[in-house]
């Protein structure tokens, strides 16, 4: 026998789920690899703050190669991989390193999960790449550093 549950109702009922695709803009649409990235900031909804981006990455492109400190946006680094195969590479500040190829077609889609202060980045193995981030506030280029960065904080560690 199945119970059924009567759902309370505090606020006045709507009709139909809201589709907002009209704020889904590239980054740079006269670059390559802003043409191939889309920010969704969420401006209509009260609960979130943040935005979603998507990025569409090719066989060749660089991707990655920095790291973040410990920032609300980045703590850690949420990263979804819908689509396509990459080899996927991290490094700690005290030396450890791991490597993993990931394959979207054997696997279904991935989550990575990335630590402040781990330099990273991927090699896209298949044609093209489909991920997307879910930030928790708008992305600061100022809160992204490059692996020469990372290479000056390791020297001071040791």
């Amino acid at each position: 026998m199945i119970n059924h549950r009567l759902a309370t109702i505090t606020e006045p009922v709507t009709t139909v789920a809201s589709v907002i695709s009209n704020n889904l803009k590239p980054d740079d649409p006269t670059t390559h690899k802003g043409s191939n990235t889309w920010n969704f900031p969420y401006p209509e909804c009260t609960q979130h703050t943040g935005q979603t981006a998507i990025f569409r990455r090719y066989k060749g492109d660089e991707v990655g190669k920095h790291f973040h400190p410990r920032c609300p946006n980045k703590n850690p680094e949420q990263f979804l991989l819908l689509n396509g195969k990459v080899e996927f590479w991290f490094r700690d500040l005290h030396q450890g390193s791991r490597s993993l190829i990931l394959d979207v077609e054997k696997s279904g889609p991935v989550i990575v999960l990335i630590p402040p202060y781990i330099l990273h980045g991927l090699d896209v193995i298949s044609n093209e790449v489909l991920f997307m981030e879910q930030q928790t506030e708008p992305w600061n280029p100022e809160l992204t550093f490059s692996e020469a960065e990372f290479l000056l904080l390791h020297k001071t560690l040791t």
